[in-house]
């Protein structure tokens, strides 16, 4: 794949071009195209599998919509990667689909079964270790917390779950050849240089320490009794900074620096109307 920062100059560039000759009447329906061949070239392998390329990607994707801000107010549109834009509709996610491969590029997830390895498993149970004092990465604004609520179609609980849409990790089914775990828990407006971090952090300690999961989850998630994710900012915060586990994978002077601006965020955020906490978020996320 061409660099990504070229690649999305040209999305806009064409996007204008469509506009202009009035062939592109749904804006959505197209941004969904792009996202799905952005998808369909990662899965190709088209750039080398390094989490942090893969992160400035992400970055790099956000950044370039946001820079198309002149042209979407001219026809009034706002490109936002807020958790949830709108009461009452599903929000903003941003999933991670991830496997890990030995030196002879063979994915150790990967054991013929629909189920799959001890050392998927482990990474399971590392990640849901990790989950809830990770909260605060994965829903890093005070307008996340409204993608984290039960029915939202966001995961609330810290729960796994073979082929589960409701679960807070899932195992998809497929060729087993992709068996891959999917970390559903992040909104949209993450960093995605820490949301890696943590995510492949934990699965890695589940793989070193040997983690065992819980069994995995049937039928409806918000209908199990499992333990749950903050539900908002100051807890999450305090989790975050308090959490052995994170500290194993970030280092301390980053923890407690993210936490003290995501504190003056929230103490700014209390001097604005809540009826207006969306004009904070719309394009600075």
């Amino acid at each position: 794949m061409h660099d990504l920062s070229r690649h999305a100059r040209q999305l806009i560039t064409v996007e204008v071009q469509l506009r202009q000759r009035r062939e592109l009447p749904d804006l959505s329906r197209h941004a969904r195209q792009l996202i799905v061949a952005e998808i369909q070239r990662l899965q190709q392998r088209e750039l080398p599998n390094l989490s942090r390329h893969r992160s400035s990607q992400v970055k790099i994707f956000q950044l370039e919509l946001h820079h198309s801000a002149v042209f979407q107010r001219k026809h009034g549109m706002a490109a936002t990667f807020m958790a949830k834009p709108f009461q009452g509709e599903a929000g903003n996610g941003m999933h991670m689909h991830f496997s890990i491969t030995d030196q002879n590029g063979n994915n150790i997830f990967d054991d013929g079964s629909a189920y799959g390895t001890d050392s998927l498993r482990h990474a399971v149970a590392g990640c849901l270790a990790a989950m809830p004092a990770s909260t605060l990465v994965f829903a890093p604004h005070g307008n996340s917390y409204q993608r984290l609520t039960p029915g939202s179609h966001a995961p609330t609980g810290v729960s796994w779950g073979y082929e589960n849409r409701t679960a807070a990790l899932r195992i998809p089914a497929g060729n087993p050849k992709a068996r891959r775990i999917e970390h559903r828990v992040a909104c949209g407006d993450i960093n995605p240089y820490l949301m890696f971090s943590l995510v492949l952090g934990a699965a890695l300690n589940g793989i070193e320490q040997k983690f065992a999961p819980p069994a995995p989850i049937q039928g409806n998630a918000y209908e199990h009794d499992v333990p749950r994710l903050p539900t908002d900012w100051a807890t999450a915060i305090e989790m975050f900074r308090s959490d052995p586990l994170v500290a194993q994978i970030l280092p301390r002077q980053l923890i407690e620096n993210y936490c003290l601006t995501k504190e003056q965020e929230l103490e700014r955020l209390r001097d604005i109307a809540a009826s207006d906490h969306w004009k904070v978020y719309l394009e600075t996320v």
